[in-house]
């Protein structure tokens, strides 16, 4: 929602390639909403959209509004039964490190990276990509056992 209201509109972008998305995950054959995302906006495809998805999906409309700290807060609500990692950026402009619930990430590895911004840390940052094969490989050594 926040980047509808810069000069630049990423809405857009993310509309387009969310529409992209679903497409291709088969979503769009059985949500009946529009054909195209046409307003391509964050408010007039990607909202009504996820709306319409969960109003098919529990057989009531319930606002994105409602929705929002449920569903897509992106925390675990219990502990995992494998390895989870969470991996954030400080200068991310999508996802704000200030508007994050730093509480709700307990139940994962979180790890800071200091340049990508949102999903650039493989090529910007010098060492998450290594960092994060060796973490799989313990991830899997650790699911193993002895």
């Amino acid at each position: 929602e926040e980047q509808s209201r810069w000069w630049c509109r990423f809405d857009v972008f993310f509309s387009v390639w969310f529409h992209l998305c679903a497409k291709a995950a088969g979503l769009t054959d059985h949500v009946p909403f529009k054909r195209f995302p046409w307003p391509p906006t964050w408010a007039g495809y990607m909202k009504p959209f996820t709306e319409k998805t969960f109003e098919l999906s529990t057989g009531e409309y319930r606002a994105f509004e409602e929705l929002e700290h449920q569903h897509f807060d992106g925390s675990l609500k219990a502990p995992p039964s494998v390895p989870c990692l969470r991996i954030l950026c400080s200068d991310d402009p999508i996802v704000l490190p200030k508007t994050l619930e730093h509480s709700r990430l307990e139940h994962c590895e979180v790890w800071w990276e200091s340049r990508g911004g949102h999903c650039g840390q493989f090529f910007f940052s010098p060492n998450c990509a290594q960092r994060l094969r060796k973490w799989v490989l313990q991830a899997e050594d650790m699911k193993r056992g002895p």
